[in-house]
């Protein structure tokens, strides 16, 4: 699923956490995408690439996002995001 640099505005819902399990490729980056980094999101078990840099993602990276073990690249530069990155994923 690639929705980079589309403008899309709002926050990022739990219902992402939804989607198929299926799914190995979010890229959601230079949006304007704020609020929090959901939980759920470990739902998403094949998922290999989570790109959201470039948005205004706030609190913290949510620790259960190092269930994600095929996890290959995980973008979040250029957010608000704060505490640091969690034990789960470091």
């Amino acid at each position: 699923m690639i929705f980079s640099n589309n403008s899309l505005k709002g926050p990022l819902v739990s219902t992402i956490s939804n989607f198929s399990s299926q799914l190995s490729k979010i890229a959601l980056g230079t949006n304007q995408i704020h609020g929090t980094i959901p939980f759920g999101v470990e739902n998403l078990v094949n998922l290999t690439y989570l790109d959201l840099d470039g948005n205004q993602l706030t609190d913290s990276i949510p620790s259960n996002i190092g269930r994600l073990y095929k996890m290959q690249e995980l973008g979040l530069y250029g957010n608000k995001l704060s505490r640091g990155i969690p034990s789960s994923i470091a």
